[in-house]
């Protein structure tokens, strides 16, 4: 889930301030044995080209991440994390309030199992679809 807010008398529709939380549990419930992982953070985001459909932007993420590894077992690994990670992407926004955003960032904080969970990798890409609900 993302929240994303923009001021309309601080760079409107330009720079965003959001909220996210990102978590495996919902996919990991439905027959799979994916490690149930979580990650909390706020963003900001400078989306360019305004009027256009197109938009690049750039954003940073600070939070924390969580890996729960289920079993005793494990509980030696480490499992948690502050998340720190640039990110860049192009958003596509339609003639409606829909927004698909593909991105791509690197975690300066992952781990490899010893130091760091092993399962917040350093690269990582997504896709986001957001809707807004309010136009000013």
């Amino acid at each position: 889930m993302t929240v994303l807010y923009s001021h309309d008398r601080l760079w409107a529709d330009q720079l965003f301030w959001g909220v996210n939380v990102i978590s495996s549990r919902f996919g990991s419930a439905f027959h799979s044995n994916a490690i149930k992982q979580d990650s909390f953070f706020f963003s900001a985001a400078w989306f360019w080209r305004k009027e256009r459909s197109i938009r690049p932007f750039v954003q940073l993420n600070i939070g924390f991440f969580q890996a729960d590894y289920e079993e005793a077992i494990f509980d030696v690994l480490p499992n948690e994390a502050m998340i720190l990670s640039p990110e860049i992407g192009v958003g596509y926004e339609f003639n409606s309030p829909l927004r698909i955003v593909v991105s791509a960032g690197y975690n300066s904080t992952s781990g490899n199992g010893v130091a760091g969970p092993g399962t917040l990798y350093p690269i990582f890409t997504q896709m986001t679809a957001t809707w807004k609900l309010i136009n000013p």
